[in-house]
């Protein structure tokens, strides 16, 4: 695996490269893909979960920087509204149930190549490469009027908000 290293000015500096001893996960091929999908997703989502979300995005950032006419990378993030009262309210498992239920909404509504992840407690992130920040935004948009409509089969007096942020990358930037 190569991870980026990049200086206060932005500019890569150099490439960590980390090696890893397959010969004994070349005999479980099975478990050893088994074992490296788990370590990837979010457990209770079933997404990315924020370390995937990280390596992701950085491989992303540095095909960008390697391509000269290289499309720009836009990122949406998602704060869930009110979880905090959802899980006071009505308990943990039910607050579970809204970030479940977040989540396939927001795998449901991305395109082949986009990223959704959980990046921690409440917040989600969309990486969405070769996405303008006018398309990026418009799909924040989306994303918020289908939260809002969003209804909960086991508990229909919850009503889910969600705040969104949209930013983007392009080649040049740091």
């Amino acid at each position: 695996q190569s991870v980026p290293m990049f200086g206060d000015d932005g500019r890569l500096i150099g490439v960590t490269e980390i090696f890893r001893d397959l010969s004994r996960s070349l005999k479980r091929p099975k478990e050893y893909n088994d074992l490296k999908l788990a370590a990837s997703l979010d457990a209770l989502t079933s997404v990315a979960n924020r370390g995937e979300l990280e390596t992701q995005l950085a491989i992303m950032l540095s095909r960008i920087q390697k391509q000269q006419n290289s499309e720009p990378l836009s990122l949406i993030f998602i704060d869930a509204d009110h979880f905090k009262d959802t899980n006071d309210s009505y308990g943990h498992s039910t607050g579970d149930e809204v970030l479940v239920e977040m989540a396939r909404l927001f795998q449901h509504e991305t395109y082949s190549g986009e990223l959704v992840g959980r990046y921690g407690g409440e917040e989600f992130v969309i990486l969405c490469p070769e996405t303008e920040l006018e398309y990026a935004v418009k799909k924040a948009e989306r994303l918020r009027l289908a939260v809002s409509n969003l209804k909960m089969e086991n508990h229909p007096n919850i009503r889910l908000a969600a705040s969104f942020g949209v930013a983007q990358y392009e080649p040049g930037d740091s």
